[in-house]
């Protein structure tokens, strides 16, 4: 792997995913497109559940609600 210079920006792979509590089998999976890499992105804080759904706030302001099963 390639060094990298002090606050050289890296891309990573963000994605939002539910696992089985038990066997920690994936559920469901839900990739997080970024219109723009220069700007920060990625999910902030921890899910919240009500209602049936999981919400996730990402940092780009959108709210993501999703069905939990």
């Amino acid at each position: 792997m390639a060094r990298r210079s002090p606050g050289e920006a890296v891309t990573i792979d963000h994605r939002a995913l539910a696992l089985e509590r038990i066997s920690g089998k994936v559920l469901w999976r839900y990739p997080f497109t970024v219109a723009d890499p220069k700007i920060t992105h990625g999910f902030g804080g921890s899910a919240a559940v009500a209602d049936g759904r999981v919400f996730l706030a990402s940092l780009d302001g959108r709210l993501h609600a999703f069905a939990a099963r």
